[in-house]
């Protein structure tokens, strides 16, 4: 009965479309999903919520019939876990944080205007938004690093350095262009 009391009362409000910030949307472009993994669905189209709970420490608990489990916590910080397996966070600092299937890792440092990425093979990647310097760490201390003005480096395990030629990651998913 409460269910359908709350189903009839959400039919009866007007459904809100939210839009994406701009923080959300650069986050979207910079995550830079593998041609195999999706995006998480944002909000699926007619999704019920199904129950909420309240705890004593603030934290809230949503569920929907889409099987979305949605949190937010006494902080800010709003965690929403999709059906896919997919989890996002959104920090109350302005951070956020995907989780994918497959167990990588698309993190956002709002502050810092850094995306970090770190595969499921360990390979981790950086960029540095206010200035357009990428780098590609591997789990044996490689780096690669691409420099704003075109040039790029490598620098191996040991610390020897070395030049690269001027290709850039067009995507810190591996596909690369010429500058």
């Amino acid at each position: 009965l409460r269910q359908q009391q709350q189903q009839q009362q959400q039919q009866q409000q007007p459904q809100q479309q939210q839009q994406p910030t701009s923080k959300q949307r650069d986050f979207k472009s910079a995550a830079l999903a593998d041609a195999d993994e999706c995006e998480p669905i944002e909000e699926p189209k007619n999704d019920v919520l199904i129950d909420e709970r309240r705890n004593a420490d603030g934290k809230v608990e949503k569920y929907y019939s889409s099987r979305k489990r949605e949190v937010v916590y006494s902080n800010g910080t709003r965690k929403v876990v999709y059906p896919s397996g997919h989890i996002v966070l959104e920090f109350n600092n302005g951070d956020l944080r995907k989780t994918y299937p497959s167990g990588k890792i698309v993190y956002y440092y709002h502050q810092a205007e850094t995306t970090h990425t770190t595969t499921k093979d360990g390979i981790q990647y950086f960029e540095f938004h206010s200035n357009s310097q990428s780098e590609k760490h591997y789990p044996d201390g490689t780096k690669e690093i691409y420099f704003p003005d075109g040039t790029a480096k490598l620098i191996r395990a040991d610390g020897s350095e070395h030049a690269i030629p001027s290709i850039r990651p067009n995507t810190l998913s591996g596909t690369r262009r010429r500058q």
